[in-house]
């Protein structure tokens, strides 16, 4: 099938798999073709797999937003829902980490023990921890 008279001939004149002219540059028609639509089975980084197998193997909900970035090697799973649930953020420095705790932990209901329903697993050197009411962390 030929290009319509109406288009320019500066324009790319390749035709996408149903049909659509590829309106792209040549060195971006790989990426604006097919690439954009297509469903990532890949994940991100050496601690992401680590810590959807770990989800996978504990029941621990895994948020929509998890593979979107590389995971770090500290992640917080909160205790206060009906299932354990992954926060979508990880974190590479424990500051990182202990300021999260303190703006966003720091609300949720206590538990019997005066704890915080939340734990911080560092895959990194494979150690659990408990959150305490102050917010600081320990070792399980």
């Amino acid at each position: 099938m030929n290009a319509p008279s109406w288009l320019p001939a500066t324009v790319n004149k390749r035709r996408h798999s149903d049909g659509f002219f590829v309106a792209a540059s040549p060195p971006l028609q790989g990426r604006a073709c097919c690439g954009r639509y297509s469903y990532r089975t890949a994940m991100k980084g050496k601690y992401t797999k680590i810590i959807y197998e770990f989800c996978q193997k504990e029941g621990i909900d895994i948020p929509i937003g998890f593979g979107r970035n590389s995971a770090s090697h500290l992640v917080v799973i909160r205790y206060d829902l009906e299932r354990p649930k992954l926060i979508a953020k990880t974190f590479f420095k424990k500051e990182d980490l202990h300021y999260y705790i303190s703006t966003y932990l720091m609300d949720l209901p206590r538990n019997g023990d005066g704890l915080i329903p939340a734990k911080v697993v560092d895959f990194k050197e494979n150690l659990s921890y408990q959150v305490l009411e102050s917010g600081a962390l320990v070792l399980l």
